[in-house]
């Protein structure tokens, strides 16, 4: 789902 891909692109940023 798209929205589970933004979150997990987010989380990515922030696990960065």
């Amino acid at each position: 789902s798209p929205l589970e891909f933004k979150i997990g692109r987010s989380y990515k940023m922030v696990k960065a």
